[in-house]
């Protein structure tokens, strides 16, 4: 495997680990005497990541940082029970921006848009939820501040 594959693919590893392990705007739950069970309020909040990822255009088995990408989405599911969705773009990605409000509007977070061509739909789209992580994988950076850019 080429080095600046098992970068983007590291690089996407580590960004959906970060996200995970952030901080939440969310109250605190209440103290787990009161809910009657600390385990359960545990196993919701392993529930409540949810990671979603746009690939670009070929999308799964096209052999390219698009499967890199899967490894650690998959890597989310396996080791912090994320919910996990990919959606492929149409084969010219007219509908990028489309795809990324699409997961938005799931209560996906972060999402994941793996490409170069992501970088202005996805600006655009950043701006529409900024409550949103997203996470641009190849690309140039973005001045919006919920945007990260992972690799180049």
């Amino acid at each position: 495997m080429r080095p600046v594959m098992k970068m983007v693919a590291l690089a996407a590893a580590s960004a959906l680990a970060m996200t995970a392990c952030g901080g939440s705007s969310e109250k605190p739950a209440a103290d787990a005497s009161a809910s009657g069970s600390a385990s359960g309020s545990a196993s919701s909040a392993a529930k409540a990541l949810k990671v979603g990822m746009a690939f670009d255009v070929g999308g799964r088995g096209d052999g390219t940082f698009n499967d890199l990408a899967v490894k650690g989405l998959e890597k989310a599911k396996a080791d912090m029970g994320a919910d996990i969705k990919e959606l492929s773009p149409k084969e010219d990605g007219s509908d990028r921006a489309d795809l990324l409000r699409q997961l938005a509007d799931d209560g996906y977070n972060p999402i994941v848009g793996v490409g170069f061509s992501y970088g202005q739909p996805m600006d655009t789209v950043a701006k529409e939820y900024p409550d949103v992580s997203f996470i641009r994988i190849d690309g140039d950076p973005s001045s919006v501040p919920n945007v990260a850019m992972r690799a180049r």
